[in-house]
């Protein structure tokens, strides 16, 4: 449902601007497009996250944490978040438990998922 001419009204005099479900999405995925359910990038806590879910409407995301399990949502637009590759996912979760290399076992694990795990290739295409 569209706003009233009274509720733009309002809306300007606090200078605030209403944007459509359509705009949002578009300024969502404008933000940040390499991250997709699928990928990794760290979280505002400094930590690998496995994206589960983008939601380019609220410009969420929701993603599992290769530290401690804890499956949260950050924000596009105020985290921070940062882009990594599969490979530096797995150095971040290596060198926060004091290891060299991660366990076999963990890299094959994340490669079993039943998450999808792209490639910049994937998402940009064969440059």
């Amino acid at each position: 449902m569209e706003p009233t001419a009274e509720e733009l009204k309002e809306l300007e005099d606090l200078g605030l601007e209403y944007k459509t479900d359509s705009q949002l999405i578009a300024e969502s995925q404008a933000v940040l497009p390499e991250i997709q359910p699928g990928t990794f990038y760290e979280d505002c806590r400094y930590y690998p996250i496995l994206c589960l879910v983008r939601d380019d409407l609220d410009g969420s995301l929701t993603g599992l944490c290769l530290i401690d399990g804890y499956v949260g949502d950050c924000s596009l637009f105020h985290c921070g978040v940062v882009p990594l590759s599969f490979e530096e996912a797995i150095q971040r979760y290596a060198a926060f438990h004091g290891e060299k290399e991660a366990s076999p076992y963990l890299v094959n694990l994340l490669k079993r998922m039943k998450v999808p795990l792209l490639t910049q290739e994937d998402i940009t295409g064969p440059e």
